[in-house]
């Protein structure tokens, strides 16, 4: 489990936001925040993402819903760098709830 830095910014948005988005909304939330929180990512963040998302994210899947199923599971969730969550709900993303479950992969 990584330290607390209490000096860095707040996990909660400073702002209200509207909890209904639209689908495309939702998306476009995401990868706003995404986007931003990348261009300003150092190494080690990269590093903790990738970590966290292995389980979660086969070859092919998307990186939206793979970080939809890591923030439920207790696992990964602590492992996903805390400057993606903020800006993740600073813009307003939720998580969809429709992601079809996860099959195994064939040995």
């Amino acid at each position: 489990m990584r330290p607390i830095d209490l000096a860095a910014t707040p996990l909660r948005a400073p702002v209200a936001l509207s909890p209904t988005l639209s689908i495309e909304a939702n998306r476009q939330a995401f990868w706003r925040a995404y986007l931003s929180w990348q261009s300003d990512a150092d190494d080690a963040d990269l590093a903790l993402l990738a970590q966290a998302l292995e389980p979660h994210a086969q070859h092919v899947r998307p990186i939206h819903q793979a970080i939809g199923a890591a923030l439920p599971d207790p696992s990964t969730m602590d492992l996903l760098p805390m400057g993606l969550l903020w800006h993740l709900e600073s813009a307003g993303w939720r998580v969809e709830r429709t992601a079809r479950p996860t099959l195994p992969l064939a040995a």
